[in-house]
């Protein structure tokens, strides 16, 4: 198994970041496993952050 290493850029900058990166990333691995929202054919990163209550820029 492959282990992924997130370095946020807040990180670099120094200040402490305001979201854990490895249980975000998780939570959106386990949503796109998921059925998309009703009137979508799949997943696009606008849902998955607005599923997740999170900014879309985490999902990229």
């Amino acid at each position: 198994m492959v282990e992924l290493k997130v370095y946020p850029t807040c990180l670099a900058l120094g200040k402490k970041p305001i979201y854990d990166p490895v249980a975000t990333r998780k939570s959106i691995l386990e949503l796109l496993g998921t059925p998309p929202p009703f009137g979508q054919a799949k997943w696009d990163g606008k849902s998955v952050a607005k599923a997740l209550n999170i900014s879309d820029d985490k999902v990229r």
